[in-house]
């Protein structure tokens, strides 16, 4: 294993992946009260320790461990699961109005995961529901939830309504509404990704999306999870070809390769291979453990929006006045996520201004440090602009609008 992953990460990683008991046993023997300290901190900063409980309660290992972790550990994962609870609660109100409207939903990342993968309510933190719609159904979703007082900032739990599933990514969304699955969920009845999407979704967010930073490891959970759920019933060619169908083999090839590689998920070994393109770059790898285990990699790169990044990348004036137009001027679909309205309202076109105001005020010191030649912002440029390119390899068909 690379030498970018400090010792309590690596600890952290054979306690996440698998090995058999003895090997647990000796691991466990050999860490000291500062040992566990580390392991937990790391734990905490890739938001698994939930998640590290369970894995200690399903191997029987949990009595192993020095009292003070198991109680730690243990409040950890109860604080999660009564917080899970009470927004599950909220999402089985959602949904029955979206069902009550005929609006069909597929219900992303985490809120599918929790309920259908990981089948336990505390084994993954949840910061918000991702909800993906068809575009016809968008304004109608809205509205409906709008009314119920679901998707404003006075709703209990975060909403994000998508009507893609990247949205920097050309795909075709009638093919993944076709291939979709019903599914309960908080016992209503909705709509999930296909296991093959579900997968390649789940590494293009990691991937392509947050570049495998602030919840790079949690992902690798859930994709190791989903495998180990959908086992027996992965077609690993339908999986090739919706990898090829989205334009993104190259980020496939890295996440699969990476589950496998740092927590020994079961990845046939000829599936990697079989989705790298002639351009695959192995240098990657080595780049997504650092992005991974990196404490400062998420600094300002998730904190500002990859279009005032590629206004010091692009090389013509044309392009850069391009970037600054999509920073600012959104589609309207796209500005009733970040401000709940209705797309396409009057209402909603008012919140452009509000949104070159919030703009003005969240970039102007970062452009303040950049004109000043600030040495950390020089770099973090530098970074990023390293970053856009990463991301011109892992997804060849990127066309960098805001949907």
């Amino acid at each position: 294993m690379n030498d970018v992953i400090a010792k309590p990460n690596k600890v952290l990683l054979a306690f996440l992946g698998e090995k058999d008991r003895q090997e647990y046993l000796e691991i466990i023997s050999n860490l000291s009260k500062n040992a566990w300290y580390q392991i937990i901190k790391e734990s905490n900063r890739h938001l698994v320790s939930s998640l590290l409980y369970l894995r200690f309660k399903q191997r029987d290992l949990i009595k192993e461990i020095p009292p003070q972790v198991q109680e730690v550990l243990h409040k950890i994962y109860l604080h999660n699961s009564a917080i899970n609870l009470k927004k599950y609660h909220t999402l089985a109100q959602i949904l029955k109005i979206l069902n009550q409207a005929d609006i069909p939903v597929i219900v992303l990342k985490g809120g599918y995961l929790i309920e259908n993968v990981y089948q336990n309510i505390g084994a993954r933190e949840l910061c918000d529901f991702d909800l993906l719609f068809q575009k016809k159904d968008l304004a109608m979703a809205e509205k409906v939830l709008l009314r119920a007082g679901y998707y404003s900032k006075d709703c209990p739990v975060l909403l994000d309504l998508h009507w893609y599933v990247e949205q920097y990514l050309n795909i075709n969304m009638a093919r993944i509404w076709q291939r979709a699955e019903p599914a309960t969920i908080a016992g209503q009845k909705v709509m999930s990704l296909s296991p093959e999407d579900l997968i390649v979704h789940l590494c293009v967010h990691n991937g392509f999306h947050h570049l495998f930073q602030k919840v790079g490891l949690r992902a690798l959970c859930d994709l190791q999870a989903t495998i180990g759920h959908f086992e027996q019933a992965i077609n690993w060619d339908q999986l090739i070809a919706v990898a090829d169908e989205w334009g993104v083999r190259d980020c496939v090839a890295l996440c699969l390769q990476l589950t496998n590689d740092l927590l020994g998920t079961p990845v046939p070994n000829k599936i990697p291979k079989k989705l790298k393109s002639s351009n695959f770059d192995p240098l990657l790898l080595n780049w997504a453990r650092t992005q991974i285990f990196d404490k400062s990699s998420d600094k300002y790169g998730q904190k500002i929006s990859i279009y005032f990044w590629k206004l010091w990348s692009e090389a013509s004036w044309r392009e850069k006045l391009a970037s600054f137009k999509r920073l600012i001027f959104p589609s309207s679909e796209y500005l009733s996520q970040k401000y709940p309205t209705v797309s396409g309202s009057s209402t909603n076109k008012l919140f452009y201004l509000l949104r070159l105001w919030d703009h003005l005020g969240h970039y102007c010191s970062v452009l303040w440090q950049i004109l000043m030649r600030n040495p950390e912002m020089l770099r973090e440029i530098e970074k990023q602009n390293k970053n856009i390119t990463i991301m011109k390899k892992l997804a060849k068909d990127a066309i960098w609008i805001y949907r």
